[in-house]
């Protein structure tokens, strides 16, 4: 099974079906039939251990008091990120009483606190690299595998150690707003109207290219509230720690900071 954004399903089973070739292989859509949720907390791996073992094949439905699930596995993008589970539409997953169910835009200010780049905004359809959306980072990329579209640029970067640019998340405020967003934290009160996503980053009093353009440092991939995520170039960051730089944004003049998440290795060493 692969998750993917709905704008973007047809798009990925018509690549399915070119790139199958004559395998005996049938492509579904199953969107509708299915409900994805994330768990995190103190508890989850208790319930992983608790349920995993009770569902002994994929497809098979674990259905008890209106609460199913189909697939239950750790999300190892992150550590600590939580549980994946995908449940039968109209279903619930098994939680303990000590469970919340959130809103939908809560596990999406989760996700951009820690950086986890995630859909068609924050992934650029036929521009993104593995590397610089931190596929390395997130288990993403195996570089023992054999031949892949990409794989060679991919491996040739990955042990050259060159990564210019990567996604990270941005804190995003209003210049009146600069001298008071000093901590990384989500404001929920906060509600921009932020630019669409590939907009420009600029360094304010940088290089002026063709056209008297200034030159953009990075693109804004998408955010909420006063987060968000962007693919920044990293001599930026390790250059200028804290520095704000603005997003190009057409309806409201703003300002990025970008932010080393603490869950990635050394990542700067080395890159440039």
């Amino acid at each position: 099974m692969i998750e993917v954004s709905q704008s973007a399903a047809s798009d990925l089973e018509n690549l399915l079906k070119r790139y199958k070739v004559r395998s005996q292989v049938s492509i579904q859509y199953l969107h509708g039939k299915h409900t994805i949720w994330s768990l995190w907390g103190r508890t989850v791996n208790k319930i992983m251990y608790q349920h995993a073992n009770k569902i002994s094949n994929i497809g098979e439905n674990l259905i008890s008091n209106n609460q199913a699930a189909n697939i239950i596995c750790f999300d190892n993008r992150k550590p600590g990120l939580g549980l994946r589970i995908i449940t039968l539409f109209g279903m619930k997953p098994f939680v303990t009483p000590d469970f919340n169910e959130l809103p939908g835009t809560e596990y999406t200010i989760r996700r951009i606190l820690h950086g986890i780049p995630e859909g068609i905004n924050d992934l650029f359809i036929k521009t993104s690299l593995p590397l610089e959306s931190n596929f390395d980072y997130m288990g993403g990329v195996d570089f023992r595998k054999g031949c892949y579209i990409g794989q060679e640029l991919t491996i040739r970067t990955y042990h050259n150690g060159v990564i210019r640019k990567r996604i990270v998340p941005v804190q995003i405020a209003t210049e009146e707003d600069l001298q008071t967003s000093n901590s990384w934290s989500v404001n929920r009160s906060i509600s921009y109207l932020l630019p669409s996503p590939r907009s420009d980053i600029i360094a304010e009093g940088g290089e002026v290219v063709a056209g008297g353009r200034e030159k953009s440092i990075g693109k804004f991939c998408g955010g909420f509230h006063n987060i968000g995520l962007a693919l920044m170039r990293l001599q930026h960051i390790k250059d200028h720690n804290h520095q704000w730089y603005q997003l190009k944004n057409p309806a409201l003049k703003l300002f990025v900071r970008p932010h080393i998440p603490e869950w990635w290795p050394k990542a700067l060493n080395g890159e440039a």
